[in-house]
């Protein structure tokens, strides 16, 4: 059983759903079943917070009375700040896919009684989990960062957004297949696109 089945949320927020772990859930429908599950165990007068443009997630939420719920999309940009209500502030993150992370954390806090602005500014120096596009060199004539980034959905969002955030600098992507699920020769396919916002592209395994 999924550990998120035991959590029975009072608050719950679901970013997205795309297919991943096949050794587990050997097909697309078994692991949304698991999903629809969860929303299930959700406390009756809890919220869901939920991204509004996956169809998977907007089906099922208006489907069902209960909870109450919450859609949301990313954060506006403008060049390295994030825009909200006609207000700009200055964020350390970088990437579409970390601003509507940003947008259902705000959402979260609200919540909880925490304001939008305190959440701004307590935000705004978070520079992101370990390895989640994170920067481990920079200089003059490059900028190199890590992302474990192993679902395919996460490989085109991470790739996708730095052509969005460095437009004007060629990109090379380089990405390390390791996982049972990355090598296995039926979910393979699942990568095809995943690189095209790449000027180059490497691919290695093992």
């Amino acid at each position: 059983m999924p550990k998120i089945l035991h959590y029975k949320s009072c608050i719950a927020v679901i970013p997205g759903i795309a297919w991943d772990h096949i050794n587990v859930f050997a097909t697309f429908d078994i692991y949304k079943e698991q999903f629809l599950k969860f929303v299930e165990t959700i406390d009756p007068d809890g919220v869901l917070i939920y991204y509004q443009y996956d169809d998977h997630l907007k089906e099922w939420a208006d489907q069902r009375p209960k909870p109450s719920k919450i859609s949301y999309q990313a954060l506006g940009r403008a060049a390295v700040q994030v825009s909200f209500e006609s207000q700009l502030y200055q964020v350390s993150l970088i990437g579409h896919h970390n601003f509507q992370n940003m947008n259902a954390a705000r959402l979260i806090c609200q919540q909880s009684g925490i304001t939008n602005e305190s959440f701004f500014v307590a935000i705004s120096d978070f520079n992101g989990a370990s390895k989640r596009l994170q920067k481990i060199s920079e200089s003059e004539s490059r900028t190199i960062y890590v992302d474990f980034a192993h679902a395919p959905s996460k490989v085109k969002a991470t790739t996708d957004s730095f052509k969005q955030w460095f437009a004007e600098h060629k990109l090379l992507a380089v990405l390390e297949l390791h996982t049972l699920s990355s090598l296995n020769q039926s979910f393979i396919p699942e990568y095809s696109g995943g690189f095209n916002a790449a000027d180059k592209a490497v691919v290695f395994f093992n």
